[in-house]
This record gives structure tokens, C-alpha cells and sequence, in this order.
């Protein structure tokens, strides 16, 4: 390399770094963001984080509800309103708006702040190996499922290293993170949403936030999918819905396998 360009390789790289300064302290990230699928990630940032099939889906249609006022929210809807990063970060670069982003990485750290849905592993396992199977993706028993690949989400993470991940942020910076256990919604829907739009910095009267709620009961989401269209991914995206669903798919092997692994994550969010 000629001292011409070693000279050139130096500027560029000082100009870069310059323009990165400039943007940290306008609150945009220029090297965060590459590891979720964004150009940027801003301080305003708000991501609504799950492993697959814990009810990030439902949370987004809350969310939209709250947003929309008028209406419930349809599938379109939750691609503007909290638009997926895993299929939309190009959109998602081009707002300037307050941003809700949906993710389903586990780079916590990386978050400025989130919303963490919590399921019942277990339930995520029998979920996600419906999801998959109906996709596609995968051919063989619930068994074999629980073994495979499959469940270790963008080859880096399974259920119990998902959660672990989002559990130690909470305890490095809880201001910034909302933990939500996604059976602790289905009890009582009404109490965990206000915490969630105030969350969110979403400005909503108490009437409105309850009438979102009742427009995202799971009854009412099945019929909008039917009537509206779904995700796209699969015939019938909103299955069950319901919790404790594992007894009936894990055999006394299946479960000490699982467990083994998940144990203590388990333990700490209060699945037993």
C-alpha cells in the first residue's frame, strides 16, 4: 500500500468515525443496529422482544389497538404500527416516528429499551413445533422436535438462553425493561396493559386501553384472521392461544430433557 493511500484509509476512517459520534450523540446507534437486521437503532427505540410463539403476536395487536382507537387492529395493521424487523427493516430505517419494533433476538444489551414476553417454555415447545409444522419446516414427532435444531432460534439461542438473556438485562437496567409473562396476560389482560402502553409512551385514557384489551381477546383475533387474512406464513397463525397445553405432547423423557437444560430459568420466572 502506497502512503497516498495509507494517508486516504486514514481520513475515511476518522471521517466515519466522526459521522458515528455525531449520530451517538443524536441518540442513533450506527453499529447496534447491524446485528438486528436496522442501519440504526435510536435512543427512542422501543422493541417488543420474545422467543418465537410466546405471544409477541398479541402484545403487537394491543398495541395497534391502542394506536388505531377506533378500531381492533388487523394483521396489516401491526406492519406499521410495529413493524417486524425480520421482514421489514428497510420500512423501519426510513421512520422517523417514535419507533415499536418488533425482534425475536435476543441481543438485549443492544435494546435501549423493550418489552420481554415470557411464556411457559413447554407451551412455546408444543407451539413452535405446530408453527414449524404447518410451515413446513419441520417433519418429524414433538419428540424429535424438542432434540432438533429447529429450537435453537437463529442457531445462537433456545428457549432457557433466550429468556436467561432478556433476565440479566432486567437486573442490569429494569427502568428500561418490561418483563411480561405471557400467562400473566391471559389471566388478566386489563391489569397488564396500561403498564404496557405507559411503557410504550403511549398516551391513552383508561377506557381506551381496556377497550383495545377487549378487541384483542383471542376470540376476536381468530375471527380478524379469518375474516381479514393472516400473517401470510401460515394457514392459521392464532392456534390455541392457551396455557398448559405441554402435559399432553411430553413424555416423562421428554420433560427431564427439557428441564435439564431449563431448569433454573424455569425456576427463576416461576414455571414449575
Amino acid at each position: 500500500m502506497s502512503k497516498l493511500d495509507e494517508v486516504g484509509r486514514s481520513v475515511r476512517s476518522r471521517t466515519v468515525s466522526a459521522v458515528k459520534a455525531a449520530f451517538r450523540h443524536l441518540g442513533v446507534d450506527m453499529d447496534l443496529g447491524r446485528e438486528v437486521g436496522l442501519r440504526t437503532i435510536r435512543r427512542g427505540d422501543t422493541f417488543i422482544v420474545s422467543y418465537p410463539k410466546s405471544g409477541n403476536t398479541w402484545v403487537r395487536f394491543l398495541l395497534a389497538s391502542i394506536l388505531l382507537v377506533d378500531r381492533a387492529a388487523t394483521f396489516h395493521d401491526l406492519d406499521d404500527f410495529v413493524p417486524d424487523v425480520h421482514k421489514y427493516g428497510a420500512r423501519i430505517d426510513m421512520t422517523w416516528r417514535r419507533r415499536l419494533i418488533k425482534s425475536h433476538y435476543a441481543y438485549c444489551s443492544r435494546y435501549p429499551k423493550f418489552v420481554y414476553i415470557c411464556r411457559d417454555g413447554r407451551d412455546v415447545m408444543v407451539s413452535y413445533y405446530h408453527f414449524q409444522v404447518q410451515r413446513g419446516q419441520f417433519g418429524g414427532s414433538f419428540s424429535e422436535f424438542i432434540r432438533s435444531r429447529q429450537t435453537k432460534i437463529f442457531g445462537l439461542w433456545k428457549w432457557h438462553e433466550h429468556v436467561s438473556e432478556a433476565l440479566r438485562e432486567k437486573d442490569r437496567r429494569p427502568d428500561d425493561v418490561l418483563f411480561l409473562r405471557y400467562e400473566d396476560m391471559l389471566a388478566d389482560p386489563f391489569a397488564v396493559a396500561p403498564d404496557l402502553a405507559a411503557f410504550c409512551g403511549i398516551e391513552a385514557s383508561a377506557d381506551r386501553v381496556a377497550n383495545a384489551v377487549r378487541n384483542c381477546s383471542f376470540e376476536k383475533l381468530r375471527d380478524i384472521e379469518t375474516t381479514y387474512g393472516g400473517s401470510g406464513d401460515v394457514e392459521r397463525f392464532m392456534r390455541k392461544g392457551t396455557s398448559n397445553q405441554w402435559p399432553d405432547y411430553f413424555s416423562q423423557e421428554d420433560l427431564d430433557y427439557f428441564q435439564n437444560q431449563a431448569w433454573e430459568t424455569m425456576a427463576r420466572v416461576g414455571y414449575r
